[in-house]
């Protein structure tokens, strides 16, 4: 956008008395000094995410504006996706200010003038450089959400307690080494993110977050889940993977809301009975652990529709799951199951099942109850033969079975003809059937 492009969008701003001006992805370098008459408006925004385009829309400022300080009737401030290095005192202006964003910018400090936007609701500085929340956060006594991910920050200051308000906070991504006590204060919190951080310890005042619906603290050094997560009745999702974890608390059972629970990447070696309880999960992530049994107690999980526990030491797959009958992905790879029993084929809504890297010798006819599966992954286990009964999965659009011991691709494999991806690489295949030919839909066979 060129000087007298953006002059005319001002006058005509002005002269309408617009309340909202979007000034997003046009690569401008300032403002002119007109921007300050349209004392209507209430939005202004300088830069943005995209969501159809799914990228950052900003300009090239270094530098707040200072005509944008004379709009002091702005309500929602966006700078996103530019170069800003600091952010003035003169912000302390705005003082009608309920929403500022100014995530993806150069900025490293958050100053004392922040204090003065008494109004503010939304604070937004992900993807910056700052180190610190200063003390004078406490002030912003109506922020219902704070987001800092991607920064630099190594503590949350106990003034963080004064935030009454706030049912979101946001932190990851920084190098936080503990939770304060303070945070117990935050009643109203729903929303706690903390990942990629250097925590070590859950601490029992988060007992206190009793509307907590979402709390991720994945990417950490915790060493145990405290029994105080029962008070978190209202909890729908838990995120605690690449951790240190060794166990599963029975208070876990307290969680009857839960609805994802991602536990992968951690050192738990057996999933308790008290996993019963969490009725209401379709979600449940243990893959990369020491497990080495599913417990029966897992079939009272009637509403999952995910499960993986893959790259664990589990040997067999128990008849129980065959009461999963939502279950729409099952992921159990790089373990040491030596069969696929027939209670798996009772899951009618399977649509991907992954058992690649195990010890399983044989194919089951009754596989062919799985109507809905659209990938099926054995690769890299002990199979001999390709089942006739096979034909009848007339859904599946990917069939990876390399490396196993296979020696014939049967002529029945034609009748799967919605197949796009045909992996059989290293087998003992000694030739290709014309059949093949009818598989009109494949873009990818891997012999």
């Amino acid at each position: 956008m060129n000087d007298a492009e953006l002059l005319a969008i001002i006058a005509q701003a002005e002269r309408e008395g617009w309340t909202e001006l979007d000034l997003s992805g046009n690569d401008l370098e300032g403002l002119p000094s007109e921007i300050g008459r349209l004392q209507s408006l209430e939005k202004l925004i300088l830069g943005k995410w995209d969501r159809e385009e799914r990228k950052g829309r900003g300009n090239r400022l270094t530098a707040i504006p200072q005509e944008i300080f004379q709009l002091t009737n702005l309500k929602e401030l966006s700078i996103s996706y530019n170069q800003i290095m600091a952010i003035p005192d003169e912000i302390a202006n705005l003082a009608n200010l309920t929403r500022l964003d100014l995530d993806s910018n150069q900025i490293t400090a958050i100053p004392d003038a922040i204090a003065n936007l008494a109004n503010l609701t939304r604070l937004d500085l992900d993807s910056n450089q700052i180190t610190a929340i200063p003390d004078e956060i406490a002030n912003l006594a109506n922020l219902t959400s704070l987001s800092l991910n991607s920064n630099q920050i190594t503590a949350i200051p106990d003034e963080i307690a004064n935030l009454a308000n706030l049912t979101s906070l946001s932190l990851n991504s920084n190098q936080i080494t503990a939770i304060p006590d303070a945070i117990a204060n935050l009643v109203n919190l729903t929303k706690l993110y903390l990942s990629f951080n250097q925590i070590t310890v859950i601490p029992d005042v988060i007992a206190n977050l009793i509307n907590l619906t979402e709390l991720n603290l994945n990417s950490n050094q915790i060493t145990a889940i405290p029994d105080a997560i029962a008070n978190l009745s209202n909890l729908t999702e838990l995120y605690l993977s690449f951790n240190q974890i060794t166990a599963i608390p029975d208070a876990i059972a307290n969680l009857a809301n839960l609805t994802e629970l991602d536990l992968s990447s951690n050192q738990i070696t057996a999933i308790p009975d008290a996993i019963s309880n969490l009725a209401n999960l379709t979600t449940l992530s243990l893959d990369r652990n020491q497990i080495t049994a599913i417990p029966d107690s897992i079939s009272n999980l009637i509403n999952l529709t995910t499960i993986d526990l893959s790259s664990n030491q589990i040997t067999a797959i128990p008849d129980s799951i065959s009461n999963l009958i939502n279950l729409t992905r099952l992921a159990l790879r790089e373990s040491q199951i030596t069969a696929i029993p027939d209670a798996i084929t009772n899951l009618a809504n399977l649509t991907t099942l992954y058992l690649g890297n195990n010890q399983i010798t044989a194919i089951p006819d009754s596989i062919s109850n799985l109507a809905n599966l659209t990938e099926l992954s054995l690769w890299s286990n002990k199979i001999t033969v390709i089942p006739d009964s096979i034909a009848k999965l007339v859904n599946l659009t990917t069939l990876n079975l390399s490396s196993n011991q296979i020696t014939a691709i049967p002529d029945e494999i034609a009748k799967l003809v919605n197949l796009t991806t045909l992996n059989l690489d290293s087998n003992q295949i000694t030739a290709i059937p014309d059949e093949i030919a009818k598989l009109v839909n494949l873009t990818t066979l891997n012999l």
